[in-house]
């Protein structure tokens, strides 16, 4: 019974559901509707139902339900099945699929102005493809960068590069890279065409997710909303026969030292 995490492009987990809380059939989407409404954080490039995942058997079988698609390994595809380790690139976001999936330990980052704010970006197991365009698990929009520019695959530790066609440009450290994978390294720097990035050791920073629990669209509780920790950070007040004798006690005394006051104008 997988786990399911989605992911942002910067490796910051959005949400997770697990199957075993569904039926066999779970629908993903900017839909309200959805079992897993992603309303709250997608953008427009995920579409009101995107992609349905379905129990076939023993296995999960995902179905593309939009224009924009869906991607594994860089290469797009309408339906298969999935397993642990898989991710799947649909519109600007990632679904890892098992309780250990999720972004490699590295990241490519630039120096020169982008879109991207941050100037950087994760890789994910498997390959990653890097351009200019949008529809790339890495984007680098510059002028002299290709739309589909280069391939970098992530193996465990290993990391390689190579170039998307022919005639495009590339050099890691300088030296010319074609068709053929180069390993690279934390530290190596890849220019394409003019445009230089950087292999760098990622920071992953966990923290809590909503998760979707399938059950009519409500939601599983936060451990903030635990009733033990809810009673050491918010504690009931009880009112006992002592707090209301002191109560009267303290009026009395006002009202003595009131009426004094009053006497003497």
């Amino acid at each position: 019974m997988p786990i399911f995490r989605i992911y942002n492009h910067f490796g910051e987990e959005l949400k997770r559901f697990a199957s075993e809380d569904f039926s066999s059939s779970i629908s993903v989407g900017r839909s309200s509707s959805c079992d897993v409404s992603l309303k709250a954080i997608a953008d427009t490039t995920i579409s009101r139902e995107h992609f349905v995942l379905e129990k076939q058997g023993l296995t999960w079988k995902i179905s593309n339900n939009s224009h924009f698609g869906l991607y594994k390994d860089a290469e797009k595809f309408e339906e298969g099945s999935v397993s642990d380790g898989d991710v799947i690139r649909f519109g600007q976001y990632f679904l890892c699929v098992g309780a250990l999936c999720g972004p490699s330990p590295y990241d490519i980052t630039w120096d020169i102005p982008t879109n991207n704010p941050l100037r950087r970006a994760v890789l994910w197991p498997g390959a990653n493809s890097i351009g200019s365009s949008a529809d790339n698990y890495v984007t680098v929009r510059t002028d002299d960068v290709s739309r589909f520019h280069g391939l970098i695959r992530v193996e465990g530790d290993k990391v390689s590069y190579k170039n998307m066609f022919k005639s495009n440009r590339s050099a890691v450290n300088d030296k010319a890279v074609g068709e053929t994978p180069v390993e690279i390294k934390v530290g190596d720097e890849i220019t394409m065409a003019d445009t230089k990035i950087h292999l760098t050791k990622g920071v992953r920073i966990a923290k809590g997710v909503e998760a979707s629990t399938g059950k009519k669209g409500q939601h599983a509780q936060s451990p903030l909303s635990d009733p033990a920790v809810q009673a050491i950070l918010h504690p009931k007040m009880s009112i006992t026969w002592p707090m209301i004798l002191s109560v009267l006690a303290f009026g009395a005394v006002f009202a003595i030292v009131a009426y004094m006051l009053l006497s003497l104008l």
